[in-house]
């Protein structure tokens, strides 16, 4: 008998109270099974970030007060061995494509998506980045 792999640790940056939680119910939901924390800003999000373990998943929004998600992105040190199994992918209301050219041009965000995020694009998403089994 197979042992159920380890939950995916999914870390939410966006300011936004109410995608987070629409966001949240998708990734309870979905068949893959998540550890969500929620940071309500990037601040929080760095600090959530560095305890992360194994592959997780960044699900982060570009436009936030204060600290933008670029930002927050430039501010981490991606060469970092703490770094290198985190999949960042952007989840924004923005429909402006210099925001999508300017992600594409970043090596460290791996994915572009509006919101709200959806379940087509969840499994879109774990078949792409997490599809190989994951430490135990």
């Amino acid at each position: 008998m197979n042992a159920m792999p380890p939950p995916i640790h999914v870390l939410l940056i966006d300011d936004n109270a109410a995608d987070n939680y629409l966001h949240q119910i998708v990734l309870e939901k979905h068949e893959v099974e998540t550890c969500v924390t929620v940071c309500e800003s990037a601040e929080r999000g760095r600090q959530a970030i560095t305890s992360l373990d194994s592959k997780s998943l960044v699900l982060l929004d570009i436009n936030m007060p204060s600290v933008t998600g670029w930002e927050f992105v430039a501010s981490l040190d991606l060469r970092s061995t703490d770094f290198q199994s985190i999949i960042i992918v952007v989840l924004t209301t923005s429909i402006n494509p210099q925001d999508r050219a300017r992600a594409d041009h970043i090596p460290a965000i791996k994915a572009f998506y509006e919101k709200p995020l959806s379940a087509e694009v969840l499994t879109e998403i774990f078949s792409k980045f997490f599809s190989e089994p994951r430490d135990q």
